[in-house]
């Protein structure tokens, strides 16, 4: 038993540094023993690149739009990644089996990290497909008789809002999606503002207004 022991000892001591823990997991994908490189591939082929469905709700229009994630910046964090599935410090491996053990029950969720650079090109993006500018009361002919135009909202999203939504969205493989949600923006004159206008406007164009010249009255 006590040689049982030394040789497990040993062999967890002289596990790779550089290597996955046996039997651990990716995503619940199975990536033990995996070197850095064969990692790093795993990562660039499954999740550097996958589809992206960004939702932009709002109270005057809402809008979808596809794209990839790398277009958003949005990239698996390799480092960080290989980093937790090779974690396996000197006084874990002092206790027998844990090499195994702690493999087994290892399942590395995807951590991601932005690309800022592009994630401030496709920010860009989105808050002009969110964009609606409001539109100010105001009085106009419709036939023939003066009525109110009235006012209407506006929304807007913010770049913060957006990179806080893709920092806490989880890569899928099969579609990763983005919600975002415009906030409104009032007009500046209402129809409130514009009504006494209106009532001016209307009181004009009911005045009867006359002209004489040369003995004969026009109006």
């Amino acid at each position: 038993l006590i040689a049982i022991l030394f040789v497990t000892l040993i062999v967890q001591f002289a596990y790779p540094r550089n290597r996955v823990l046996p039997f651990a997991r990716l995503d619940d994908v199975r990536v033990g023993g995996k070197s850095d490189t064969q990692l790093t591939q795993v990562l660039i082929d499954e999740y550097s690149n996958l589809p992206l469905s960004v939702t932009i709700e709002g109270p005057v229009k809402q809008q979808t739009s596809k794209v990839k994630t790398v277009d958003a910046g949005l990239q698996p964090d390799a480092v960080k990644i290989i980093q937790d599935l090779k974690s396996y410090p000197w006084w874990q491996r002092l206790v027998p089996g844990s090499l195994l053990i702690k493999g087994a029950l290892k399942n590395q969720p995807i951590i991601t990290r932005l690309d800022t650079q592009r994630f401030d090109e496709f920010a860009k993006t989105q808050l002009e497909l969110c964009k609606v500018a409001p539109k100010n009361a105001a009085v106009m002919t419709k036939n023939g008789e003066i009525v109110l135009d009235p006012a209407k909202n506006g929304q807007q999203c913010a770049t913060a809002d957006l990179k806080k939504e893709v920092l806490a969205t989880k890569l899928e493989k099969t579609q990763t999606s983005v919600t975002l949600e415009a906030k409104t923006i009032k007009p500046v004159r209402s129809d409130k503002h514009v009504k006494d206008l209106l009532n001016d406007a209307k009181k004009l164009a009911e005045r009867k207004i006359s002209l004489k010249l040369l003995d004969t009255e026009y109006s």
